[in-house]
């Protein structure tokens, strides 16, 4: 993870590269850099200096929706979304999205910044069972996916979910 001593110093300098690698790893794409076919250099899990750092504390960002269908999470999470700027002269925003229509989405994209003028910033390609739904939540109200996904838990219903 280190380049060449810069000059005059003694001390080494990390790649960009390696750095970009490094932060991937730490935020928990390693399967997405694996299969990318960026692996870890053989000496990355060598000791170094200092403590290795774990936060024990889940991200807040993460959503966990292990046991619940994309279809069904996106379908609830669109519903529960504000139409937002010039979205809101879309004629299909004002519209409830199905499961199915869902299903299709999934199928043709995954990730979505806006919806029918519906504001979503989602993508459910970077992690499986988990949603970093913290532009959601930044746009629709803090903590409102954890709570639309909460009723979509304990209901099975999609319906809209007011944000507080």
């Amino acid at each position: 993870m280190t380049s060449e001593p810069a000059e005059g110093t003694n001390a080494q300098v990390p790649s960009a590269s390696a750095m970009t690698r490094h932060f991937l790893e730490r935020a928990g794409f390693t399967d997405a850099l694996r299969s990318a076919g960026i692996e870890r250099p053989e000496h990355a899990d060598a000791p170094h200096a200092g403590p290795e750092r774990h936060d024990p504390t889940p991200d807040p960002d993460v959503l966990d929706i292990t046991g619940l269908e994309p279809s069904h999470v996106l379908a609830a999470l669109y519903n529960s979304a504000r139409l937002q700027g010039r979205g809101i002269s879309d004629p299909r925003g004002s519209l409830q999205l199905t499961v199915e229509a869902a299903r299709e989405l999934l199928h043709g994209q995954g990730a979505f910044g806006y919806l029918h003028g519906r504001v979503l910033k989602l993508d459910f390609r970077e992690r499986a069972g988990a949603l970093n739904v913290r532009h959601y939540n930044r746009d629709n109200g803090a903590g409102h996916a954890q709570r639309v996904v909460e009723h979509l838990r304990a209901t099975g219903s999609i319906d809209e979910i007011r944000p507080s």
